[in-house]
């Protein structure tokens, strides 16, 4: 019986946890793109109109002009973010830098 008690709370601690029974459907091409070209476009650093994202089997190609360094940085996290990414490739030029 005490057995049953620990495996119950353990379950619960999962649960409470965030962990899922079932993992979650990974995310398709066209979904990672349009995660990350919305949370570009909404990015208080970045113009998302200028920066194009395309993505083929988790790999991401970002696109485009951003004005710093920094800004190309955040690009990339943003991406890189996103789960089901598996690589970011840049080409992003730099205007003021």
């Amino acid at each position: 019986m005490n057995a049953v008690k620990i495996a119950a709370a353990a379950v619960l601690a999962l649960f409470a946890l965030g962990a899922q029974a079932h993992p979650a459907k990974p995310l398709s091409d066209r979904q990672i793109t349009e995660i990350i070209q919305h949370r570009i476009n909404h990015s208080p650093v970045l113009d998302g109109d200028v920066i194009n994202v395309e993505t083929h089997q988790g790999r991401v190609h970002l696109t485009g002009q951003v004005d710093s360094r920094f800004e190309r940085h955040v690009a990339k996290r943003i991406a890189l973010k996103v789960p089901g990414v598996k690589s970011v490739k840049l080409d992003l030029g730099i205007i003021n830098d």
